[in-house]
């Protein structure tokens, strides 16, 4: 793990070196989970979280296709499921940071394009929240046993952009489609857990077209 950051770290350092446009995006997250056991598929109510990205676009062919490694930041999770019989009430928050490495292609005549980005996310913090009839409970990161902190994954994304001289305003969203489980258990039962994350952002391009 300690291999993968380290290289994706180099990359990104020497891509914000070059001359590029410096791209800056902040948004919300609606942000779920997904548990799969079995035949089985259940998901909670959705929670809003804050989604980031600090990012550099290199152009590679002309001004249609772009290279935009990215340092990215989420805050994922569940709002939780409240049952009535039990008065219980379950929710999470995980928050992510790593980077991303996204090729924008846009289109030749209408102002959008579309992103494809492979991503690494690490689990640097976050708790669950177990409410059972007013008695509250809550569990740190550190505390959840063998869940795997590390995500792999690709963002899909869509969005369009404006660029007045050297600076852009763009409007994006993106869905996370991770490679990897928060838990899997496939000895004697097939068992899943998933994120779910969609994200609609807003940023600004500073560099020029």
């Amino acid at each position: 793990m300690k291999k993968i950051i380290l290289s994706l770290a180099v990359i990104l350092t020497a891509v914000f070196a070059a001359n590029a446009q410096i791209g800056i995006r902040g948004g919300v997250g609606f942000a779920n989970v997904k548990y799969t056991d079995g035949n089985v598929d259940f998901s909670p109510e959705s929670k809003l979280g804050l989604s980031a990205g600090i990012s550099k676009e290199i152009k590679v062919i002309g001004k249609y296709v772009k290279l935009a490694p990215e340092l990215l930041f989420d805050v994922k999770g569940s709002r939780g499921e409240e049952v009535e019989l039990t008065k219980t009430f379950y929710g999470a928050s995980y928050n992510y940071l790593g980077l991303g490495l996204g090729v924008k292609v846009n289109l030749p005549v209408i102002p959008i394009y579309v992103l494809g980005q492979p991503y690494y996310q690490y689990l640097i913090s976050g708790q669950s929240i177990v409410d059972v009839d007013g008695d509250v409970t809550k569990t740190k990161i550190d505390d959840f046993g063998d869940m795997n902190r590390s995500e792999l994954g690709v963002n899909l994304g869509l969005g369009t952009s404006l660029h007045i001289g050297p600076v852009g305003l763009f409007l994006e969203a993106r869905y996370a489609v991770p490679m990897t489980s928060l838990e899997e258990i496939n000895e004697t039962e097939n068992y899943k857990l998933k994120n779910k994350f969609f994200t609609v952002s807003v940023g600004i391009l500073i560099g020029g077209k």
